[in-house]
């Protein structure tokens, strides 16, 4: 009795309706398992699907669910461990309906049924309900766990489908905005008070017991600085930017940094390294090498620059694998000479190259190199080749040897994508990043749109569960706040996505009280809507463009919006606007024009000069 209380008590504590998902079958015809020795694939794994759940139904079993990730250790280690016990190989086979879903290929999956962590192991209904879960089960704890959970189910059938059948008729959820906006100035204050309560002043960074590296908190912090350079905020940028390159976080050896800390003070890093989380770092300290003058933090931008270009790069695609193995003992190592390196990932995912892409332009803008926008250029047109259809939007991987992507209509895949090419545009000029990033936002808008939010996917799940795990809001709220910056950025380029972005701030207000960390994203976008951007229009000829984008882009300023017109191409334009035909940077911002800024060995300086100038923020 007491384990049937606490199970439907559980089940309370974790229903809310869902909002329509992805939901298919792998397109893969493999499972990936840990790559030291196991018998994991001695399970009758099956794939995430409608012939899965068809079988359970059919034969009245249960869903072993199994949410790993090739990167993760603690996936490996169930791998070796607990999935390769004879005893629960067989109990498994017998009793349950087992399937395994690669949480990076199929995030759309994971966000449903996360325990709050990987590996995630879920014990489903034949419909797909939530019975018991967790996260790393060690092999004593999982088989008393599969023999509980389907003693439960079998003795108390009827109490689980009218507890579920009373959860379904629940009222909808409603929105998760508040109808009253608040002033983006108290949303904005409310964020960085979190932010300073819970800021490590001893060690740096924003958690106490594990550490992660959190780069969109300091990007955010970095945007607040520039209007309000305050001594306090500038102490959590520096301070948490030092403590990280300068402990094991960062791995001397072969650049880049590991996921996360196990410890506060940054000396247990878990080995993993993640191409999104490396590519936000790269991206900050390039941001903070420019704000604050300090030679120390471009030097990390290029170490880990150097790692992602020597250890994830594609040569063949010009794209980026996503992630490298944690490897205990080759990190741990006082020489790796001889030993064989962690294993790659070789699946390019399309939401990670969005920010890769990001990452790049602004560390090769704040530079001044070339061969990284280069590279930039590259992968920007390969995302466009490879993962863009204009019926489908962004597809979400590829697979290592494939030119074929797969599984479209995510949003996040949508919007990082979208937001990449509007930053590779903004250094290079080049039209048809700009064109395909508004062409992305448009079919977004067009197809993600719901009761003022994106929903997080297209098409209908497998099944429809009440029940879910951990992650579901939380992904649903970080892409819709990535999505309120992008289409803050593109209305100043075309005001027709002026109306969604002010749905989405209305849909999302107040949420940032409830999504602690996640909630800089959310001021990061409210940054961009409290200022008026700078407009630059370039009239310049092909030869010297890159010379004028230089100028424009050597020193940090986000808040800006960039025209590009060719003296031959453009000539019409030109006159059409009123400027004479001659090379010239002319910058406004408001109703306030600066003196037009001629060809020079000063031109990069006065253009630097005008995005410095004091900028009082103020409403559209």
């Amino acid at each position: 009795m007491k384990l049937i209380k606490r199970a439907l008590t559980s089940m309370v504590v974790i229903l809310f309706v869902l909002h329509p998902l992805l939901s298919f079958s792998s397109a893969t015809g493999e499972f990936r398992f840990s790559p030291n020795p196991n018998r994991a694939n001695l399970i009758n794994w099956h794939h995430w699907g409608r012939e899965a759940f068809d079988e359970a139904r059919r034969e009245d079993k249960l869903v072993l669910l199994s949410l790993s990730a090739i990167w993760c250790h603690w996936c490996h280690v169930m791998d070796e461990t607990t999935y390769s016990n004879t005893e629960i190989i067989e109990f498994i086979n017998k009793n349950y309906i087992p399937i395994r879903v690669d949480a990076d290929r199929e995030p759309q999956i994971d966000e449903i049924y996360n325990q709050g962590g990987w590996p995630s192991t879920v014990i489903l209904t034949p419909e797909g309900e939530i019975l018991n879960g967790g996260t790393y089960i060690p092999p004593e704890r999982m088989l008393e766990m599969l023999k509980e959970t389907l003693s439960f189910y079998k003795n108390n059938k009827e109490q689980i489908k009218k507890r579920i059948d009373s959860l379904k008729s629940l009222k909808k959820e409603q929105p998760m905005g508040i109808e009253d906006m608040e002033d983006d100035y108290v949303a904005v204050g409310a964020i960085l008070k979190d932010l300073e309560e819970n800021f490590d002043s001893r060690y740096g960074g924003f958690d106490i017991g594990q550490k992660f590296p959190r780069p969109e908190v300091l990007e955010f912090l970095m945007l607040y600085y520039l209007d309000k350079p305050e001594r306090s905020v500038k102490k959590m940028i520096i301070q948490s930017l030092n403590a990280m390159a300068m402990t094991r976080l960062h791995d001397h050896v072969e650049g880049g940094f590991f996921r996360y800390s196990v410890k506060r003070d940054w000396s247990r890093p878990h080995f993993e390294k993640m191409l999104d989380v490396n590519a936000g770092l790269m991206k900050d300290y390039a941001i903070a090498g420019s704000l604050f003058k300090r030679k120390e933090f471009f030097d990390t931008a290029r170490d880990v620059y150097n790692y992602l270009l020597g250890h994830l790069y594609d040569k063949e695609n010009g794209l980026f694998y996503g992630s490298q193995d944690a490897d205990e003992v080759y990190y741990n190592s006082r020489s790796r000479k001889g030993l064989k390196p962690p294993a790659v990932d070789r699946t390019i995912y399309a939401d990670r190259n969005g920010l890769v892409l990001s990452a790049l332009s602004c560390y090769g803008a704040l530079t001044g190199r070339r061969d990284v926008i280069g590279l930039a250029i590259r992968a920007g047109r390969a995302l466009i080749e490879h993962f863009y259809k204009k019926t489908e939007g962004i597809y979400h991987y590829m697979t290592v040897g494939s030119k074929k992507a797969r599984l479209s209509g995510l949003l996040k895949d949508n919007v990082l994508v979208a937001t990449g090419l509007l930053d590779l545009y903004e250094v290079t000029g080049e039209k048809i990043f700009l064109d395909t990033s508004m062409a992305i936002a448009g079919f977004t808008e067009k197809h993600f749109l719901q009761d003022g939010l994106l929903k997080t996917a297209l098409r209908k799940p497998v099944v429809s569960p009440v029940t879910q795990g951990l992650m579901q809001k939380y992904s649903l709220i970080k892409s819709n706040y990535r999505a309120l910056i992008l289409f803050n950025r593109l209305m100043f380029y075309d005001q027709r996505f002026k109306k969604t972005a002010l749905t989405l701030r209305k849909g999302l207000s107040g949420t940032y009280k409830r999504f602690y960390f996640t909630s800089a994203l959310f001021g990061e976008a409210l940054e961009y809507s409290m200022h008026r951007p700078f407009q630059i229009e370039i009239i310049t000829s092909k030869k010297d463009l890159d010379e004028f984008l230089d100028a424009v882009n050597s020193v940090f300023m986000p808040f800006k919006v960039i025209r590009v017109y060719l003296l031959k191409k453009d000539s019409l334009k030109i006159k059409q606007k009123g400027y004479p035909e001659e090379e010239s940077i002319y910058v406004c911002r408001g109703k306030r024009c600066f003196k037009p800024i001629k060809p020079s060995k000063d031109m990069k300086k006065h253009v630097s000069m005008i995005l410095s100038y004091k900028r009082g923020p103020d409403h559209q």
